[in-house]
């Protein structure tokens, strides 16, 4: 249902997704059912002003996301759908964690 939604967002409802859900967003990425609506999410937030705000949601875990089955899929959905200026804040996070 929840992915559902997402389709039918107007940009002024992925907002309110977006007030209510960024705090959670890590959590519910490590879940099977809550990764699918992230990437849903994700896709839903693509075009908007909103991706600067998802990505803040979530570039301090991306290493953990990346180790989860189900968080890695948010990770790798964030690559295939996010504008390419987007992505630099999963490259330094995964830079960062082979040069420690």
């Amino acid at each position: 249902l929840c992915q559902k939604l997402m389709d039918m967002c107007t940009p002024n409802q992925l907002q309110l997704v977006l007030d209510k859900a960024c705090g959670s967003l890590v959590r519910i990425s490590l879940n099977m059912h809550g990764a699918r609506a992230v990437q849903k999410l994700i896709d839903a937030v693509r075009n908007t002003p909103y991706v600067p705000r998802l990505v803040g949601a979530l570039e301090s875990s991306v290493v953990a996301l990346t180790k989860d089955a189900n968080g890695n899929h948010v990770v790798q959905r964030c690559l295939e759908a996010l504008p390419c200026d987007a992505h630099a804040f999963i490259f330094r996070a995964v830079a960062a964690e082979v040069i420690d």
